[in-house]
Parts: structure tokens; C-alpha cells; sequence
């Protein structure tokens, strides 16, 4: 559903939640945490019961397979979950690599949870904190969709692209199948440099040893008028040279604004042309 800039400073403010679909891979099983420590970027072992992290899982060449908080739900026991429509493929990786391993997968796709992204809320019991730079609040998994939910009034679930773009956050929508984890600008929160191996980690830790290099990077446009199309593309006016396309894009106050995986070679503060109107990289 579409958005509005009341309903994201609403969420932002604490005076409204609203309601998300995850998909919810579970791994269960006293090798789930030798398996995961294997398989996901983030040091899992080092979770106490009842913390969330986030966290990358990866194909062995460095590509991302989707952004995922994991959560320690016990001492064998793990929570994955990831934007609707991620969980088969989560799935699929991981079932690939189980081999001679003690521990059960399950799916649950569109898994229903009410979101928080504001302090001034408490988490209820039961609430997933958010372990994404930049935001706060929190998901409460709840029963098949139910609308009792604590806390505000409830907005469209588009206002959580709003607190996204600001935030620089991306969803699986800003990401393609060459997306690697040093374009997301998440690397920071979401993998271990002291853990050990785990697949793909050689493209995360050479791309952290020559910062910068990244071919492209997540970016915050931001233009007047009405907002473009997601998968609008953008070029450099001066050059005509691919400024690369538009994946979230939200109305604003004064305008629209979106995210997008720019180019090494475009810089923050840079113009993009964006079909025919100005744009401008804001950070």
C-alpha cells in the first residue's frame, strides 16, 4: 500500500504502528548453532537466548542472498527472518549446505508481525528488537494477521519504506542478484571479522580491506514534484552515463525520495537526471 509523510512521522513520532508479512525460517536442532556459525555472516554462537542480530546469508562467491535478522529463540533453536517473499530461497541456500547435520528447517512465509519504529514505544513481551543501523523500535510476531495490536493507531504497512529511505535501510526490493554485502553500507552491524569462516566471506572480508571500492553503493535521491516509478532509471546529465535505477521511492513533504545502488563514480551531493527532472544524491 502506498504511503504518506503524516503516516511516517506518525510511525517515527511513536503515535502509530503498523503491521508487516515476514518470512520465517526456523532452525532447530544441537547442530542449528555449528550450522549457522558456518553459513551466516554474523557470529551466532556469541547470541544469548533471547538477542537479534542481523545478520547476511550469502552464496559462496560473496553475492547476497538475503538480509536477515537472526534471533536466538534457545540454545538450539533459531529465528531467520527476512522480507516476504525471501524465506524459499533462504530456505533452498541453507538446505543446499545441511548436509550431515542435526537440525530441522521450517518455513513460514508472510508470517504477520505488528512494527514499531520509534523509542517512545515499549516493546511488549515477545517483541524482536531491530538490529538495523539507523532504526528503532521493534516487530511483534502476531497470531495469523490479528489486528489487536499495542500501541497507536495503525498505518499502511508503505509507511515503513518512508523510515527506510530515511534511514538508508534497504529491503529486498533495493537489492539484485549481483547486490554484494559492501553496497548495503551494512557490513558494520551485519558480519564477523573475528568469527572464523563462513561461506562467502572471502569477497566480505577483501571488499573491507579496500574500502571504497565497492562498484556500486546504497544512496539516498531525492527530487521535487511527484514521485517517479520504482526501477526508474537515472543517468549523469553531464555524461548520459548510467546513474543506475530507482528501487523504493516515497512521497515527501516537499517532494519524493527514494533509494537506489548508485555507481562508485557518483557522489554524494551529485544531480541525476531521473526520466527527464533533476535529482540529487542526499547521502
Amino acid at each position: 500500500m502506498a504511503t504518506t509523510p503524516v503516516a511516517v512521522a506518525a510511525l517515527l513520532n511513536g503515535t502509530a504502528i503498523t503491521t508487516v508479512a515476514r518470512d520465517v525460517v526456523t532452525v532447530e536442532g544441537p547442530d542449528a548453532a555449528t550450522f549457522l556459525q558456518g553459513q551466516l555472516s554474523q557470529d551466532v554462537a556469541a547470541l544469548a537466548v533471547g538477542t537479534a542480530a542481523l545478520t547476511f546469508l550469502l552464496e559462496p562467491q560473496g553475492r547476497i542472498v538475503a538480509i536477515l535478522r537472526v534471533v536466538r529463540a534457545g540454545p538450539d533453536r533459531f529465528r531467520l527472518d527476512g522480507d516476504a517473499g525471501t524465506g524459499a530461497a533462504v530456505l533452498a541456500r541453507l538446505t543446499r549446505y545441511r548436509l550431515r547435520t542435526k537440525a530441522e528447517l521450517d518455513l513460514v512465509e508472510g508470517a504477520w508481525h505488528a512494527a514499531a519504529r520509534s523509542a517512545s514505544l515499549p516493546p511488549p513481551e515477545g517483541a524482536l528488537g531491530l538490529p538495523w543501523p539507523g532504526l528503532e523500535g521493534w516487530d511483534l510476531p502476531i497470531d495469523g494477521g490479528a489486528r489487536a495490536l499495542p500501541g497507536g493507531h495503525v498505518v499502511a504497512e508503505g509507511a515503513l519504506d518512508g523510515v527506510r529511505v530515511a534511514a538508508v535501510v534497504p529491503a529486498a526490493q533495493d537489492l539484485d542478484e549481483r547486490t554484494i554485502p559492501a553496497e548495503t553500507g551494512l557490513v558494520d552491524a551485519a558480519a564477523s571479522f573475528t568469527k572464523g569462516c563462513y561461506t562467502g566471506q572471502e569477497l566480505v572480508a577483501r571488499m573491507d580491506s579496500r574500502a571504497g571500492s565497492a562498484p556500486r553503493t546504497l544512496r539516498q535521491v531525492a527530487g521535487d514534484g511527484s514521485p517517479p516509478e520504482a526501477r526508474t532509471s537515472m543517468t549523469v546529465p553531464a555524461t548520459g552515463k548510467s546513474a543506475g535505477a530507482l528501487t523504493t521511492v516515497v512521497p515527501t513533504a516537499t517532494g519524493w525520495s527514494g533509494l537506489a545502488l548508485v555507481p562508485r563514480a557518483v557522489a554524494v551531493g551529485d544531480e541525476v537526471d531521473v526520466a527527464g527532472a533533476p535529482g540529487r544524491v542526499q547521502r
